[in-house]
């Protein structure tokens, strides 16, 4: 049960690693236009914010594809001085992961929630209000939160998809 369980915990962060991958390849988009309406002498006033969110979005959406191969900070001074002890300090860190994901999710909803509730707007020319592109921290909290569950019901190793 608690394969399955990881199984579609890993789907999740395979979908939103997928996501970020697309909006990431897509951003080229945006700033092509861009680069070639300047050179026409009409320069857009959207492509820069729309692209940072752009960018921010992707980032925070391929938390879990990151943690899932291994592409994240690790600290090995104990692993090498204690290798048989190595299960317990996986362990600990991916619920140190956990936690840190479920701090990003509450603090983001709680973030986005504000800005919304007053309608608070970027000051810029587009006027975006911001708890749309704030809604992205959450979510990539939950990444984080759904991959480091799934390395704990596998028992995952910290290094698990990483070559050494």
């Amino acid at each position: 049960m608690k394969d399955r369980i990881a199984m579609i915990l890993e789907k999740t962060g395979d979908v939103l690693g997928y996501g970020a991958a697309t909006i990431i390849m897509l951003l080229a988009i945006p700033v092509i236009y861009s680069a070639v309406a300047r050179d026409a002498g009409h320069p857009t006033t959207w492509e820069f914010e729309y692209t940072l969110y752009a960018l921010i979005t992707g980032a925070f959406l391929g938390n879990a594809q990151a943690l899932k191969h291994g592409n994240h900070f690790r600290v090995r001074i104990l692993l090498s001085s204690l290798p048989q002890a190595r299960r317990f300090f996986d362990a600990l860190a991916w619920l140190a992961t956990l936690v840190f994901g479920l701090v990003i999710t509450v603090a983001g909803y709680v973030f986005a929630a504000y800005s919304y509730t007053n309608h608070i707007r970027a000051p810029s020319l587009l006027d975006t209000p911001l708890y749309i592109p704030q809604a992205v921290i959450p979510i990539g909290g939950l990444a984080l939160m759904t991959q480091s569950l799934a390395h704990l019901l596998k028992g995952a190793s910290s290094d698990a998809d990483t070559p050494e």
